[in-house]
């Protein structure tokens, strides 16, 4: 039989009907004639296909994601187009771009716009297929995580398709995998939906302050309810960064000078939320800050002392009473120290000031006029490297309490005893009062 590619194309269900009967089909069209054919054509009339002779070519139409491996299986077969459903298209998405040469375009059957919703992997993977998209749908990009993300974003920003518009993507992932990209998803924001945080409970981002300006449209997209710990904050920033109610904790970072600054006020009211305090400097290596403080600091800022992580150093100008023992405990304190407070203060820590050795540089004692340090004998007898120390020109007297009678001259050689009390045992008092000498000096400066 010899006919032109058209007429043999318009009887090809009667020519298959009849194939036991023919036995060939010559297409008398010049070149390489095409005939045009359906996909249930090609399957069904295969008989009447196999008896054409010559080259030809096969023009299918009704290829759907489900018989596209059947019809391009046929060497005769032009490049299709591909027409079905979104759903079944994204499955058979792997398929369409393995067979992507063969494919001239790629239609969705849906009603009014649909949407194709394919995973981040094919998304990456299948651009062929997905460039061969034709009239209008939505492309959704679904399963992106940090893992993924610059892939997708890469094939986001090399996207050609022609009637297809791709939606902003939905990034899920673990808190500390967003942080780490999170100024790829800020650069990138105009690509993408929202963040959802995969870890269980309330999760924490740890960012630099930096980005809790820079990043703050990524941040905003971040769904359900997350903590922030913020790093590198400067102190003049530091109320503003507080200020966002998901953070929860900062690091500061800032110039001894400043910190020292705010030692009492900004750090001091929100050490609750501070985690580490590092001080900045640009003395090289080796360099150690030091603060200069006063007692009360050293006394009511321990805890704002407590979260510095860098090596620094306490310088104290004097240390009054109170503030002694925990000068004298700090490491970071320079010494030797200079006590200086009231006669009484510094009395009731002589003790201390003996014990303290060379960590001790001097005392001075504080009050108006001729200050009285009233101690016991015996700490007169154990602490005087201590009393040593006291200034000269500070022109203290000693009052002893607790003394014994058989010391009392002793003691009261020095002239600047003005006054004992006694602590004996009465047989020592009696033998005292024997002596003539005792009795006349106690008269001027005992008391019993």
């Amino acid at each position: 039989m010899s006919d032109t590619a058209s007429n043999i194309a318009a009887n090809l269900d009667m020519l298959q009907a009849n194939a036991i009967k023919i036995t060939g089909i010559t297409l008398t069209d010049g070149g390489v004639p095409t005939l045009a054919v359906t996909a249930a054509q090609l399957l069904t009339d295969a008989g009447a296909l196999s008896k054409i002779s010559g080259n030809y070519s096969l023009s299918v139409s009704g290829v759907n994601a489900g018989n596209l491996t059947s019809v391009l299986v046929n060497p005769h077969v032009l490049p299709v187009i591909v027409s079905d459903s979104a759903a079944n298209i994204a499955a058979m998405l792997d398929v369409l771009q393995a067979n992507a040469a063969n494919i001239s375009g790629i239609g969705l059957t849906d009603g009014g716009t649909p949407t194709l919703v394919v995973s981040a992997a094919q998304w990456v993977d299948d651009g062929g297929a997905l460039n061969l998209l034709t009239g209008q749908c939505n492309l959704s990009v679904s399963g992106v995580n940090t893992g993924n993300l610059i892939a997708v974003l890469a094939a986001i920003s090399s996207w050609s398709g022609l009637g297809a518009q791709l939606l902003p993507v939905q990034v899920s992932d673990s808190a500390a995998n967003i942080a780490t990209y999170l100024d790829a998803l800020q650069d990138n924001i105009a690509n993408i939906a929202g963040i959802g945080l995969t870890d269980g409970g309330t999760p924490t981002l740890a960012i630099y302050a930096s980005q809790l300006t820079d990043d703050a449209n990524a941040l905003a997209l971040i769904s359900g309810d997350y903590n922030l710990s913020v790093s590198n904050v400067r102190l003049a920033n530091l109320p503003a960064v507080l200020g966002n109610s998901h953070v929860t904790s900062v690091a500061v970072m800032d110039s001894s000078i400043n910190v020292l600054a705010a030692l009492d006020t900004t750090l001091a009211v929100n050490i609750a939320n501070i985690s580490d305090i590092a001080l900045l400097h640009f003395g090289g290596s080796g360099f150690v800050s030091t603060l200069a403080l006063t007692s009360a600091q050293l006394l009511n800022d321990t805890a704002v002392l407590a979260k510095i992580t860098s090596p620094y150093q306490v310088s104290l100008a004097s240390v009054n009473a109170n503030a002694l023992p925990v000068a004298l405990a700090n490491s970071h304190v320079l010494t030797p120290l200079q006590l200086a407070d009231t006669a009484a203060n510094v009395a009731s820590v002589l003790d201390l000031a003996q014990a303290a050795g060379s960590q001790l540089a001097g005392i001075h004692l504080t009050n108006s006029g001729t200050p009285i340090l009233a101690i016991t004998a015996a700490q007169y007898l154990a602490d005087k490297p201590a009393l040593g120390k006291i200034l000269q020109a500070d022109a203290y007297r000693l009052s002893l309490g607790n003394e014994v009678f058989t010391n009392f001259a002793k003691d009261l050689a020095n002239n600047r005893v003005i006054g004992v009390s006694f602590l004996d045992s009465a047989i020592n008092f009696v033998a005292a009062l024997k002596k003539q000498s005792v009795i006349k000096q106690c008269r001027q400066n005992c008391r019993y």
